[in-house]
């Protein structure tokens, strides 16, 4: 923890929060642990909030409590901002809230530093994301402050950051690991071999209850379900989930239990769910890893999807995603560890509370609360795991209707995948259709690299179970998934796919083909390879056979492609579009043509011919894996597509040489078509 001064009065902060002790709910823990966090690191601190009849005392471990009528509440944070009496103002909540809003158009005094967590989960965001002046204040607001905080990585926060230019920093939620009260299975007669599924939520609408049970039509009887959560202001909602519950007594509702009950139920349970349709920074996620459990969330819960230790799926795959847990112990208790580990690393208030001291003290914050390599290490090896145990599921029972969600954001349409605050080197851009045994194959050549700045743009124009589950065990946190159902063939999805690059330099690698694995490392280290020039390299040419989901080697072939004139490119394809690699902003000066039946890695190679240097790097990288069977190429030429798009790139990259355009008749007689060179 750093080190703050220790002057003779202690700096005084202003917490204002809409909740807190000794009301329960996510909001009222995180502002409790929080609060006291900064009390133990010798900070003088109250809490501004709204008056509750049952509030017992105005202290809560050493935290002074103002707590204000809610038609007052406005008024008063704005009172005490800019009363000076406050070194640092902390303001959080949703900006549908007026906690935010109470501070429109007021300058705090100079001694004062104001700092703002805006709470935007999707729920809220799809709210005001569409209206221009809700926007246009908000900004003016959180630009006006010392520093504006965001919870997730990718969430809605921080695109909304983004998207208006904000300047954030990046400060995860934190739990304190609560001692748990007693044995919760014998407290409640749960036996030991149930696996015992925990959902923790009080009860509105956005959390879900119903569309969990719905989710989970037949519980195994050898599962046990347990709700536990309180009753909310929203008392349809509490009525909606009672009468539903009533129609499913095997599933056991917990009300009213206390934080230290609760934690003995995080203790007690297999697995922790939770079916959202809307989170900033779940607490009850953060308090299952403090409990060392796997969890699974919905894709609308938030910072959950920047967390390794469980896993991020639609509602209707919980149940498939809950049975390879149940069916394998040990995955499950791995899991376990992760989410531990990770809680320890970056989400325990010990760890986070530095970042807010950071701010308070200076005004910035450099930590990035990331988890170690062995940690993610450890995480894709179990993402497989699942992912291998849900194929196999799949291919048995016939299912093809579960559709799992990658932990890297999955980007709709319209919606582009935001900069990040350091960019790879290298954006590896993946088209995939319908193969994802090959897939899998494809993205574990990426994984294997023995050079690893690089980020993984996954792009496929179809939204399988099959494709998505693989996507979602290899894929890392800071790789990309793009499902674009509507794309019509590669050249779409590789225009997308170079759309979301970020990375310095582009490469390409098709489904079905793969890289040497130090491919990568060889190239940085080469003093041949030029950043303002298309860099193209040997390959390897393997054939094999594919039947059943499975590709059996039947030959394999180097090939050397520096000794021929570059020039030969104007009239054949003679270098795969998996052995480039050139600088992105050169990749986004051109597009893969959709009109071509075929070849459209040969005309996008053309066009780049004709704006840049091309630039031979003697070493092997990309492996072309050729099926026996005919590639799409051959099926095109077979129906004499093929020399249609040959005069197609021919008459769009016309060529003055005398050469060239012979060469070009020749290659077009050849496929049974002749036109005049002159044409060409």
């Amino acid at each position: 923890m750093p080190q703050i001064p220790t002057p003779a009065m202690p700096k005084k902060i202003l917490i204002v929060c809409s909740h807190f002790w000794p009301s329960m709910g996510g909001v009222e823990s995180r502002m409790g642990q929080f609060s006291t966090s900064l009390v133990n690191s010798g900070y003088a601190v109250t809490v501004l909030t709204q008056h509750i009849p049952h509030r017992s005392s105005n202290d809560f471990h050493g935290v002074l409590i103002n707590g204000v009528d809610v038609n007052q509440f406005p008024a008063a944070i704005r009172d005490a901002v800019a009363s000076g009496e406050f070194d640092t103002c902390i303001l959080v909540q949703d900006p549908l809230g007026v906690i935010i809003w109470s501070i429109e158009d007021m300058t705090p005094p100079s001694n004062t530093r104001v700092l703002i967590q805006p709470i935007i989960n999707e729920d809220g965001y799809s709210r005001w994301k569409d209206r221009p002046e809700f926007r246009s204040r908000l900004k003016t607001i959180l630009k006006a402050a010392d520093a504006t905080l965001v919870m997730t990585k990718s969430g809605p926060d921080t695109r909304f950051m983004r998207s208006e230019g904000i300047d954030y920093t990046y400060l995860p939620n934190a739990t304190t690991q609560v001692e748990p009260a007693g044995d919760f299975r014998a407290q409640y007669g749960i036996p030991r071999e149930k696996f015992l599924v925990l959902h923790v939520a009080n009860l509105y609408w956005v959390k879900n209850h119903i569309g969990l049970i719905d989710a989970l039509p037949d519980i195994p009887v050898d599962w046990q379900l347990v709700m536990v959560g309180n009753v909310s202001g929203e008392n349809d909602c509490g009525n909606a989930v009672m009468a539903k519950l009533a129609g499913r007594p095997e599933i056991r509702f917990i009300p009213g239990l206390s934080r230290e009950w609760v934690a003995a139920a995080m203790q007690g349970a297999d697995v922790v769910v939770l079916a959202s349709k809307g989170e900033g920074s779940p607490i009850t996620i953060l308090e299952a890893m403090s409990h060392g459990k796997p969890w699974l969330a919905t894709p609308e819960c938030g910072a959950a999807n920047d967390h390794v230790g469980g896993v991020i799926c639609e509602l209707k795959d919980f149940k498939a995603h809950l049975q390879v847990l149940a069916d394998d112990p040990a995955l499950c208790h791995s899991l376990g560890e992760i989410s531990y580990g990770h809680w320890k690393q970056c989400y325990s208030w010990p760890v986070a509370i530095a970042g807010w001291i950071d701010l308070i003290e200076h005004g910035r914050s450099s930590h990035s609360f990331e988890p170690d390599q062995a940690l993610r290490d450890r995480m894709d090896d179990a993402r497989r795991k699942i992912a291998a145990a849900l194929v196999k599921d799949a291919s048995s029972t016939g299912r093809r209707s579960i559709e799992s969600q990658t932990i890297a954001p999955v980007v709709g349409a319209g919606e582009k995948q935001l900069e990040r605050n350091t960019k790879p080197l290298f954006s590896i851009i993946v088209t995939t259709h319908c193969r994802p045994a090959l897939l899998a194959r494809a993205l574990l050549s990426l994984l294997t690299q023995t050079f690893t700045d690089f980020e993984i743009v996954l792009v496929s124009d179809e939204g399988s179970f099959e494709t998505k589950t693989v996507a979602n065990s290899y894929l890392r946190q800071e790789d990309i998934f793009l499902v674009l159902p509507n794309a019509k063939g590669p050249s779409e999805t590789r225009n997308a796919g170079i759309y979301h690059a970020k990375g310095q330099f582009v490469m390409f690698l098709d489904d079905d083909d793969t890289y040497h694995p130090e491919y990568l490392q060889v190239l940085v280290a080469n003093e041949g390879f030029k950043i303002d020039a298309v860099n193209y390299v040997n390959y390897t040419l393997l054939t094999e056979t594919r039947e059943g989901g499975s590709a059996e080697t039947v030959s394999a072939e180097d090939i050397e492609v520096g000794g021929k004139d570059i020039r030969s490119l104007l009239i054949d394809n003679f270098i795969p579009g998996n052995a480039f690699v050139f600088a992105t902003a050169m990749a986004k000066s051109v597009l893969f043509d959709p009109q071509l039946n075929s070849h459209e890695s040969w005309d996008y190679m053309i066009a780049l011919l004709f704006k840049y240097e091309f630039n031979f790097i003697d070493t092997y990288g990309p492996i072309v894996h050729e099926s026996l069977r005919e590639s799409r190429n051959n099926d095109a030429k077979k129906s004499g597509a093929t020399a249609l798009d040959y005069l197609s790139i021919y008459r769009k990259w016309r060529h003055a040489d005398q050469e060239v355009m012979a060469a070009r008749q020749a290659m077009l007689q050849s496929q049974g078509l002749d036109i005049p060179s002159g044409l060409l």
